[in-house]
């Protein structure tokens, strides 16, 4: 009976020690709050990843410094440690993961007075001047590269003659780290001229904006910290809502957490992204992987990212090269993709019901006796037939020389058919884009002719006509008689729809 005791405890304890060796504690410890974006997003990126992809049972423990609206100082940094080994002692992580810089700062200062002394991943640092300080053997991540570079570049494309750029910083460790970053790479735009406005008080760079030349570019490079007249953290929502309300700027940004409101985006770092790189480092370590074999990541975390509404509020038409590669926010469905399944069902039952029309047609004809009623049905069905002929005739006389276009002002999509004999640019394309349409079809002197008529045409909501040029695929020009109204479906489907008419096919027909 003893030795059936101790087989059958060797049994059921030995699994549940072997599982416990294989539990994997990470202890998880950003500088800001859960409920700021960029910190939220980094967070879910890298436990997304780990969740999927690592096989081993997770324990998973978040702390918070919250250093936007908690002042870092070394008694704070004290408490927080002596926070840290009572609630951690029993619980010893394995891995260490940080977000951005105060968090990396505080593991890094205060690294002999943890407990533990567990392989350290970060992701979200600015200070480049890290890399020299890490121990490699202990410290592995991903910097948050905020590429001013590119966002210039951009800048370049939506407005070329753009010669002077703002960047908005709230003063914190974090903005010192970007500002000092740009200027080491302002040799790069002779012809650029840059200016930084920061404060900690937020009334302070409001009003230094509200003074800037009309249709000023400025760039937000991390605006988490500002804080209002009496000293409070001011929250980021309420940052950019005030900002948004400015009517002389343009909002760029180098971080995917402040695309909101008027904000129109650009090339920005990608939390989540920065996250899920993090993560698949921190999987390596523990998976035993030497932490001295795993490369910290200084690119590949950005990305384009752009706010449809902003950008249509702005008049910023991003090229197709952008757009291809871009993450867009708010972007709608067109009627059709909104409705496909039901416009395929219709058309498929509708074709159904009219084959089964036509067989018992077919059937009941067959069945009649009478040649005279015979005769008499088919005479009916040529006349119909006929008939129909002459108004296929009528329809197609009626239309052409004629190209039929109607935009999706939502969408900004053109459905285009083209009914005429002549080539047109993107001749295959069923729908194409408001760049695109202006771009390759319309004579570059009437892009503002025909701007200027269809927003005078929403506002008013009043048919236009007008004559202008449009573009053939063999580079040459014809002029057309444009005809376009405005038209609203469904109390949120705003159309404005019009045709082209070839003004020389009309004087022929005119002639005739």
């Amino acid at each position: 009976m003893i030795k059936l005791f101790l087989f059958l405890l060797v049994f059921f304890i030995c699994p549940a020690l072997l599982l416990a060796d294989k539990q994997k504690n990470i202890l998880i410890i950003h500088s800001y709050s859960q409920e700021y974006l960029w910190t939220k997003n980094q967070h879910e990126g890298f436990v997304q990843h780990l969740r999927h992809d690592f096989n081993e049972p997770l324990t998973i423990s978040t702390e918070y410094l919250d250093t936007k609206r908690v002042t870092f100082t070394l008694e704070y940094q004290k408490k927080f440690i002596e926070y840290i080994n009572m609630k951690y002692r029993e619980l010893s992580p394995n891995l260490i993961y940080v977000t951005d810089d105060n968090a990396i700062n505080f593991v890094l200062q205060n690294r002999n007075t943890l407990l533990f002394n567990a392989p350290v991943v970060f992701s979200g640092i600015n200070n480049l001047d890290l890399e020299k300080r890490l121990d490699t053997n202990h410290f592995t991540g991903v910097y948050e590269i905020k590429d001013v570079q590119e966002n210039i570049n951009l800048l370049k494309i939506f407005s070329p003659q753009t010669k002077e750029i703002y960047f908005l910083g709230d003063e914190t460790e974090t903005y010192n780290a970007i500002e000092q970053d740009i200027k080491n790479k302002q040799v790069h735009f002779p012809n650029m001229k840059f200016h930084f406005i920061h404060a900690k008080k937020f009334t302070q760079v409001l009003s230094e904006l509200q003074n800037l030349p009309n249709r000023s570019v400025v760039l937000l490079t991390t605006i988490g910290g500002f804080e209002t007249d009496d000293r409070v953290n001011q929250t980021l929502q309420s940052s950019i809502d005030q900002l948004s309300n400015i009517k002389n700027i343009i909002l760029m940004s180098m971080e995917d957490a402040y695309i909101q409101n008027k904000v129109i985006g650009g090339f920005v770092t990608d939390g989540k992204k920065q996250g899920d790189l993090a993560a698949k480092k921190a999987r390596k370590i523990l998976q035993n992987v030497p932490v001295e074999n795993i490369q910290s990541t200084f690119s590949d975390a950005n990305t384009y990212m752009f706010d449809r509404k902003a950008l249509l509020e702005a008049q910023i038409f991003l090229p197709e090269t952008i757009k291809k590669k871009s993450k867009i926010l708010n972007e709608e469905a067109s009627f059709y993709l909104r409705y496909e399944k039901a416009i395929l069902n219709t058309f498929f039952i509708g074709l159904l019901l009219m084959l089964v029309f036509m067989a018992l047609i077919y059937f009941i004809s067959r069945e009649k006796k009478q040649e005279l009623l015979l005769n008499q049905r088919n005479l009916l069905k040529a006349q119909k037939v006929l008939r129909m002929n002459q108004r296929i005739i009528e329809n197609i006389q009626k239309i052409t020389h004629s190209i039929y276009w109607e935009l999706d002002n939502e969408t900004s999509k053109i459905f285009l058919v083209n009914t005429t004999n002549i080539n047109l640019p993107l001749q295959n394309e069923k729908k194409i884009s408001y760049d695109d349409f202006f771009n390759y079809l319309i004579y570059p002197s009437d892009f503002y002719l025909i701007k200027e008529s269809m927003k005078e045409t929403i506002s008013s909501l009043k048919s236009a006509t007008l004559e202008h040029r449009i573009l053939l695929s063999d580079g040459s020009s014809v002029n057309v008689l444009n005809s376009f109204e405005y038209s609203e479906r469904d109390n949120n489907m705003k159309m404005i729809i019009g045709i082209m008419k070839l003004v020389d096919a009309e004087k022929n027909d005119v002639n005739k």
